[in-house]
C-alpha cells in the first residue's frame, strides 16, 4: 500500500507472509549453469583432496615453458567456460589425453578449456595440448592428484567431476547433463 506524505511516496508493509513471487525469487535466479555434482559413493571416494561438488582450491607454482614467473591455478580457470585439468606424472599417461579432450570438446560444444598439469619432472616435448608444470608439487598435494586423473571445474569454481583415470565416456556423460544437444 502506498501512502503519500508531503510530496514523497512511502511504502507501508502490512504484517503477514510475503507474496510467493518475493519468497521464491532468490532460489530461481541462481547463477549456476550446470547441475549439481553427482552423489559421492564410498567406492569412488578420492583418497584426499576435493571431491566432486567441492569448491576447487587455488594453488600456485604452476609454470609455463615460456614464462619465468609461476602462475596460480585460478589464472587458468578464468573465463566463462568449463575447465578440464588433466594431471600426468608419467609420459605414458599423455597418449590418451588427445582422444579424451576431443570427445569432451564435442560434448561441451566447444565451451571447454583444457590444461594438462604435468609433474615437475615430466617431459612434455611434442604435447599438442596446453600445459603447465606443477613446479612446487602444490597441485598434486592440494588436489591429491594421481597420474591420469581428470578434474572438470565448472565456471562457478566448483568441481563437477573427478575421474581417475579420466574416461571419455564418463566425462561425456557428465557434460551431457550441462550441455543439452
Amino acid at each position: 500500500m502506498l501512502v503519500r506524505r508531503r510530496r514523497t511516496w512511502h511504502t507501508v508493509w502490512r504484517p503477514g507472509p510475503l507474496p510467493a513471487s518475493r519468497t521464491s525469487r532468490r532460489s530461481s535466479t541462481g547463477s549456476h549453469r550446470s547441475p549439481p555434482a553427482p552423489p559421492r559413493s564410498a567406492a569412488r571416494q578420492p583418497p584426499e583432496g576435493p571431491a566432486a561438488g567441492d569448491r576447487a582450491p587455488d594453488c600456485d607454482g604452476l609454470r609455463h615453458d615460456l614464462t619465468t614467473f609461476p602462475s596460480r591455478l585460478f589464472d587458468l580457470l578464468r573465463g566463462p567456460d568449463h575447465t578440464l585439468l588433466l594431471y600426468a606424472d608419467d609420459e605414458a599417461q599423455l597418449a590418451p589425453y588427445d582422444e579424451v579432450v576431443a570427445s569432451a570438446r564435442r560434448g561441451a560444444h566447444g565451451q571447454l578449456s583444457v590444461w594438462v598439469v604435468a609433474a615437475p619432472h615430466l617431459r612434455t616435448d611434442g604435447l599438442a595440448l596446453p600445459f603447465v608444470h606443477d613446479s612446487l608439487d602444490a597441485f598434486r598435494k592440494m588436489y591429491g592428484a594421481r597420474g591420469g586423473e581428470g578434474f572438470l571445474i565448472r565456471p562457478d569454481g566448483y568441481l563437477g567431476l573427478r575421474d581417475a583415470p579420466v574416461s571419455a565416456p564418463r566425462l561425456r556423460a557428465r557434460l551431457a547433463l550441462t550441455f543439452r544437444t
